[in-house]
């Protein structure tokens, strides 16, 4: 614990600031979850060849190339005819788990459900947005970020677009929530609560870098 950063910190190597460091407010948590006074307590008196203690063990590492800013990420969104969203990326998924966390974060943005985002894995040069590849853990912290925004840029479309149905209802009183469209006072559903089937609906595309 004598040995935490604080948050702001400034590596005296590089320059580079700390501006997030979740490090000790992990070993706080675990080891309340732990029971380490506790478990301290009851082993301080211990006799013997063989005896209990507690230990643990933590790192940090970064993430990504910054500051050489050679970060780019691109993330393509379709909303199709049915409610569900065709996800197109340039990452790649090596069995790290990054197709599962990007559809999770473009559910989570736009408010259509998981089960209905359709992450397209078969990347192709010639056709897929532009990724600069899976190294330095980067996938999450950068190619997310793009799903985030381009996730945004979709539901902002979807929203305006339900103001209009609604005869000029303001998209800001509008939100989307497990496929429906729902009033962000209330939570209540609108007329034209699911995304699917909608009058004169056409498919929409986003894409962000």
């Amino acid at each position: 614990m004598k040995n935490c950063m604080p948050e702001g910190f400034v590596d005296p190597a590089n320059g580079i600031t700390f501006h997030s460091y979740g490090l000790k407010k992990c070993m706080e948590e675990g080891a309340a979850a732990f029971g380490w006074e506790e478990k301290r307590r009851l082993y301080e008196k211990q006799t013997g060849p063989v005896r209990r203690g507690v230990g643990m063990a933590i790192f940090c590492y970064k993430t990504g190339v910054y500051p050489i800013s050679l970060e780019t990420a691109s993330a393509r969104m379709i909303l199709n005819q049915d409610g569900s969203m065709q996800l197109q990326l340039g990452a790649t998924e090596i069995g790290q788990g990054a197709d599962t966390v990007f559809s999770q974060m473009a559910s989570e943005t736009t408010g259509i459900s998981f089960e209905k985002v359709y992450i397209v894995s078969a990347q192709d040069t010639d056709t897929a947005p532009f990724d600069t590849g899976a190294y330095a853990s980067r996938q999450t912290y950068v190619t997310g970020m793009a799903v985030k925004k381009c996730g945004e840029q979709l539901k902002e479309r979807i929203l305006d677009y339900a103001g209009f149905m609604l005869e000029g209802r303001d998209a800001a009183d509008l939100d989307v929530e497990q496929d429906h469209i729902i009033e962000k006072a209330t939570g209540k559903r609108s007329w034209i609560w699911k995304l699917w089937p909608l009058p004169h609906f056409i498919p929409w595309s986003a894409q962000s870098i």
